[in-house]
């Protein structure tokens, strides 16, 4: 499971969580600076719109992110 995985599946439990609760409980294997790299993670999500920052260093899951997506079944063909 990837680190962002594990972001969002922590994050599904709770409403928001600082940067801090995220490094805590999430079982992220760095060696030193986790906190820079979680945070660096959060920044990537932030940006490709899968989580939302309402403030500095606080995180939760923008609602809107998976409400439209849908397998596309247009294209495959139908075997009988």
């Amino acid at each position: 499971m990837s680190n962002k995985d594990k972001i969002l599946k922590y994050l599904s439990s709770v409403e928001s969580a600082t940067l801090e609760d995220i490094c805590e409980n999430i079982d992220a294997t760095y060696f030193l600076n986790a906190k820079k790299y979680i945070g660096e993670i959060c920044s990537r999500m932030v940006n490709s719109r899968r989580l939302i920052r309402p403030k500095k260093g606080t995180y939760k899951i923008n609602p809107s992110y998976r409400k439209g997506c849908k397998p596309d079944t247009s294209n495959n063909p139908k075997l009988f």
